[in-house]
Parts: C-alpha cells; sequence; structure tokens
C-alpha cells in the first residue's frame, strides 16, 4: 500500500517517533529512580552503621523523620532500630515547633507538632475566633509524611 502524500503523514510519524523516544526515556528514568530509592536505603543503613549510641541514632531518626519526607517513616524504623514499628518510632520522636499559616483566616500560627501532624491542624487564632481563641478553620496543614 502506498503511503499517501500529505503534510499530516509526516506529522503523525514524528509524533509517533517522539512517544517512542518517550516510552524509552521513561523507562530509563524509572531504572534511575529504583536505583536511588536502592541507594537511599543504603544510605541509611549506612546512618545505622555510623551512629555510636542509642541517642545519636534517635537523634538521626528525628532529623531523618522531620527533615527528609522521602524517607518513609516504616524504612527510618527499621534500618535504624531493626523494627519496621512505626509505633514504636512515634514514642521517641521529638515534636518541633512549626510556624502555620491559615489561608482563610490570614493568621499565621506558631504550634508544637507531633508525630500526628500530619493531620490537618485547626486554626487558633485571626478574625473570627471564638473567646475560647479557636476558630472553625481548618485550613492549616502541616507537612505531609509517607508512611
Amino acid at each position: 500500500m502506498e503511503r499517501p502524500k500529505v503534510p499530516a503523514m509526516d506529522s503523525i510519524e514524528a509524533v509517533i517517533k517522539d512517544l517512542h523516544d518517550t516510552e524509552e526515556m521513561m523507562r530509563t528514568l524509572n531504572e534511575a529512580m529504583q536505583t536511588l530509592k536502592t541507594r537511599l536505603d543504603e544510605v541509611i543503613s549506612e546512618i545505622a552503621e555510623q551512629t555510636k549510641d542509642k541517642d545519636e541514632r534517635i537523634a538521626a531518626m528525628n532529623y531523618l523523620y522531620w527533615n527528609v519526607p522521602e524517607v518513609k517513616a516504616t524504612t527510618i524504623a527499621k534500618t535504624l532500630f531493626g523494627k519496621p514499628s512505626v509505633q514504636k518510632l512515634t514514642k521517641l520522636i521529638s515534636p518541633i515547633e512549626v510556624s502555620l499559616h491559615c489561608e482563610k483566616c490570614r493568621d499565621n500560627s506558631v504550634s508544637q507538632a507531633g508525630t500526628n501532624s500530619r493531620k490537618v491542624t485547626r486554626c487558633l487564632g485571626g478574625s473570627g475566633t471564638s473567646g475560647q481563641g479557636v476558630t472553625n478553620c481548618f485550613v492549616m496543614r502541616a507537612e505531609k509524611r509517607y508512611w
């Protein structure tokens, strides 16, 4: 069968070539992602090996938990303490202070965040506060953790 001689035929061949090239790039990127995830686990194991005692390990765990959300809490618990128990991990996590901004009432608030801070936080100020200083403003959110 002879190919029709219309410009759109050239265009469709170019699009199909781009699709194939993109699929190949995606396969390559997926392989790179898997390699990096494996390396991330290896580095966490190195942290476990390089920490001298339980206190230093807990400090490393707290840092990873609050500052490196790409590391799963279960990975931290399993690698640093040998048990994939998030419950044990949450008992050892130290709370931190976080600054939050409410998009609804435009108030800024500083709050102590614990391990349940991945839930929506209630706004404690701004216009429309009740006598108790608490509104029904549920717009503030703490950083998401990857469980």
